[in-house]
């Protein structure tokens, strides 16, 4: 479970070039490892590294948590009068990066979700191709709090076993 660079108390400067080699480091240490099943988790704007993991080496599972389509799709939810679109350097295309996924994907989502409303997060499991998908909703759950209900949980041992 690798950690952004520049939090929990590491000196190197956070950028999405960065994370994305962390994510190279992470597949370089399972292929040396050899382990037979591979889960992948990511929450939120985790969920970007996430997708670009499995992208890269596809996995047996895929957990996206309060995810979305892309960081375009937020901006323009957001901001829909400004034309985010043409503004975005690196649009987040979460959709495009899972479009060839194949194992079992777990979406679980906040249903009072203020910072990637819900409806982002159905769009993104409508684009899924993958065969054995599965959308949970845990109904009174916002971004920050979802860890606090025990659906949540419960979805991620289901998950896990």
């Amino acid at each position: 479970v690798p950690e952004y660079p520049g939090y929990s108390n590491d000196t190197v400067k956070p950028s999405h070039e960065r994370i994305k080699q962390d994510v190279e480091h992470a597949l370089g240490f399972i292929k040396e490892k050899n382990f037979s099943e591979v889960a992948v988790v990511g929450e939120s704007v985790g969920a970007r590294f996430a997708a670009y993991h499995v992208s890269l080496a596809p996995t047996q599972r895929l957990l996206l948590i309060a995810s979305f389509v892309s960081l375009t799709n937020i901006a323009q939810n957001a901001f829909w009068y400004y034309p985010v679109a043409l503004l975005m350097k690196d649009p987040f295309d979460n959709a495009l990066l899972v479009g060839g996924f194949q194992g079992k994907v777990v979406l679980l989502h906040g249903g009072k979700d203020d910072i990637i409303p819900l409806k982002l997060g159905q769009q993104l499991f409508a684009q899924l191709p993958a065969p054995h998908k599965e959308f949970i909703i845990v109904p009174d759950a916002g971004h920050n709090d979802l860890f606090a209900f025990p659906e949540s949980w419960q979805t991620i041992r289901d998950f896990l076993r």
